[in-house]
Parts: C-alpha cells; structure tokens; sequence
C-alpha cells in the first residue's frame, strides 16, 4: 500500500471539509487521530491486522460527515476514490 499516496488523497478529499462550527481541517486531523488509534489498540490487543488498511480506515471513516446518512455517503465516496 502506498501510504504516501493514501495521505495525498486524503489532503485533497477530506482537508476542506467543515463539520458544524469546527475549524477546516478538523475531518482530516480526527481522522489521522482514528487511525493510529485503531493501530495502537490492535497492536494491544494483539489483533492480527493489516495495519495500513486499518490506519486508512479510520483516516477516511468521516469523509461524508455532513450528509444525514454519513456513513454511506463515506462508503460510496472512498470506493470511486
């Protein structure tokens, strides 16, 4: 997995987004956030894991914060990405 490449997308799709009165940026900071979180619980809990996959997981898992269904507005948005 190119993670470089990963991080790029994100900038690009997800840096610009608003959530509520919350200052640009903040969709992508939490999402940086989530996914090393995610890697750090699996590796204490000693889930075997692809760590990047889960990494990029949490990175992308707000991308269609805003949208009353979120969750699959993220899901159809990651998957043309």
């Amino acid at each position: 997995m190119d993670s470089q490449r990963i991080e790029e997308i994100a900038q690009s799709e997800i840096a610009g987004l608003r959530c509520d009165s919350r200052e640009p940026g903040w969709i992508l900071y939490h999402g940086q956030r989530t996914g090393k979180l995610a890697v750090l619980l699996a590796g204490k809990l000693k889930i075997q894991i692809d760590c990047d996959i889960l990494y990029t997981a949490g990175l992308f898992h707000d991308i269609g914060k805003g949208n009353d269904l979120h969750n699959e507005v993220g899901a159809n948005l990651t998957k043309d990405l």
